[in-house]
This record gives C-alpha cells, structure tokens and sequence, in this order.
C-alpha cells in the first residue's frame, strides 16, 4: 500500500452483432493496480510483451494526458466511480483516518452517492464488477448496492490477507472462497467477463474489471509463470495482456471501436521515435497514472447522459448503523 498507485483504465466501445447506430455503445474499463508507466510494450517496454494492448494502441487512440484525484487505492477508485473528488464524497480516509479502506472498516462509497454504473443502468445497461472493489466491503457498500447487477472479485488489495481474515473471492455478497488461490484469479476474472459478454450480446453492457494485479504480492498462472523476461511481475501483466485481447475478441471489436490512452508521460509524436531506455528501469519507486479511454462518436457520447464532476459536498460515506461487515466478527478475534 505504501507504492504509488498507477491506474490502467481502459474503455473499449465494443460493436456487437448490431451497428453502433442501431444501439448504444458497450463500455468495457480496466483498471490497472500499481503499473508502471513504461511496463506495456506500446509506451517502450522491450522486456514485458503486450501484443493485444500494442494493437489497441495501433488502431484506436491514446491519449497522454491526465490526471488523478489520488495516489492510492480507495480515494482514486471512488473518483472513477463518481465523478466527484474523494473529500467531497467522504473517502479520503478510511474511519481511523488512514489513507485507504482495510478489511471490516465501518466506512464505504455511501450508496447514495451516484456512480458511472447507476447512470448507464438508467439506459438500460447491463452491468457487472469483476475484479478488486476497494470502497467498502460491508454489504451496503459493495458493487450490487452501487449500480451494478453482480460482482465477483476481491473485496480490497490482495496484501490485506490476515490470518483472522483469510483473502475472500466473493460473489456479490457471498464468499465463494477463502483464501482465494490468486494464481488463478486472472482467468476466473477474465472467464466471468467473457461469460456476461455471451448473455448480454443482445442489449448494451457495462462492464468494469479493476485487476488485481500488478499489485503486490504477485501471482501468475502455470500458462504465464516464469514465461516473461520481467519476471513475476511482467507475468501478471503479460496474463492481463492476454485476458484483454480475450475480452476484446468477444466484443468482436473493431478499428473504430477501440481506445488506448496514456497518462502521464509525453511521447513523441509526429512519426518520431521515443526510446524507452530509461523508462525501461525497474519502477520500484514513482508511479504516474495512465488511463485508456474509448473513442466515441460524438453523437454517441451525448446520449450517455450527464455524467460529470459535482463540485458539492457529498452525504457522509460513513455508515455507522447500517450494520456490520460480513468479515467483522473474525477480524473482532484480533482485539
């Protein structure tokens, strides 16, 4: 917890088996914990190969220039979620005024504040969280209380495995397993996406997937472990790499329907080459933020409806009668 935070967020405006015109457009985001700036081969990476983002970036469009609300894992996801800068929602600092949410916190995303996926299920989206949350695990703060018809994933970072707590997998709000064996948490991501994918072909979709990885302690499959040039950490990425090209095949994506951002670092442009020789150093310390975003139509874009920064005080995130979180009582063992 103590590393920067870096963010991969990537949108993909997915055409499936109907025309954009017929239909709204799909959103697929991916959300990238502590990633590196140069650690995807289309930003300089000569060592960890991404060939499925390297072609989104070819094809679609990246951006590289943005900017987070927060260098950590809580705060930054809630503005995603929101629109709205972590302070104004109340989630700036968990209830002991530490800088992100630990498993049972009494404090969440207040599920009255409105989220991205809220406002695309007012368009009848279908909506689904697959992969880390990060905003409260008591039952009034998870996914299906936020917008989304279903979650599976882990609760918070996957660091934050306790012995009194084991490292839950859960299915909205029930633990499926624990402790999740994270050397397979990447294709159970990328199979439950690819699953929602096929029961939604017929109606517009919203689907978010914060990885687990490249977060610590890391993990690979026996496909990838051991397989990339930068190690273990260059096999989560790898894995995630092949898991986009998986999603984004589904989604029958195009030319036109791809987007590739980067955030946080100027490249050359304008038939230029950059050298990736210095960003090819370990990022061990300093981390930037990057985001993808999609490239929509403009007249598409209009018809999601107002989804922007509210720059007013939110209600207060922080629960207190709403009950307990499911994992309380063990973690109440401690003390």
């Amino acid at each position: 917890m103590r590393n920067r935070f870096l963010a991969l967020v990537l949108c993909l405006t997915a055409c499936l088996f109907a025309r954009a015109e017929e239909r709204p457009p799909n959103f697929i985001v991916i959300f990238c914990d502590d990633l590196g700036y140069a650690d995807l081969g289309c930003f300089g990476s000569e060592k960890i190969k991404t060939p499925h983002l390297d072609r989104m970036a070819a094809e679609g469009m990246r951006l590289t220039s943005f900017y987070s609300t927060c260098s950590v894992c809580s705060p930054s996801r809630s503005s995603l979620l929101t629109g709205c800068y972590p302070r104004r929602v109340n989630m700036h600092v968990n209830d002991r005024n530490l800088c992100v949410l630990f498993p049972a916190d009494k404090k969440g995303l207040n599920p009255e504040e409105i989220t991205i996926a809220e406002t695309l299920k007012a368009k009848d989206y279908a909506t689904i969280c697959v992969g880390k949350w990060h905003v409260g695990d008591h039952p009034d703060f998870l996914p299906h209380k936020q917008g989304f018809d279903s979650y599976y994933g882990i609760p918070y970072s996957n660091d934050m495995n306790r012995r009194e707590v084991p490292l839950p997998l859960l299915r909205n709000e029930r633990v499926i397993e624990a402790p999740v064996d994270q050397t397979t948490i990447t294709p159970r991501y990328t199979k439950e996406v690819v699953q929602f994918i096929h029961r939604n072909k017929d109606k517009p979709f919203f689907i978010y997937l914060p990885h687990t990885f490249p977060h610590v302690p890391l993990f690979a499959s026996e496909r990838f472990k051991g397989k990339s040039a930068r190690g273990r950490y260059g096999a989560t990425i790898e894995e995630i790499d092949w898991s986009t090209g998986e999603g984004s095949q589904r989604c029958g994506c195009g030319r036109k329907h791809l987007g590739f951002v980067h955030i946080g670092q100027r490249l050359a442009t304008k038939g230029k080459q950059w050298s990736p020789a210095r960003s090819e150093r370990p990022n061990l310390g300093r981390r930037t933020t990057s985001t993808l975003r999609c490239q929509v139509a403009r007249k598409d874009s209009q018809s999601l409806g107002k989804f922007r920064n509210r720059f007013h005080p939110g209600p207060p995130s922080d629960l207190r009668n709403a009950g307990r979180s499911p994992f309380a009582e063990k973690a109440d063992r401690r003390t």
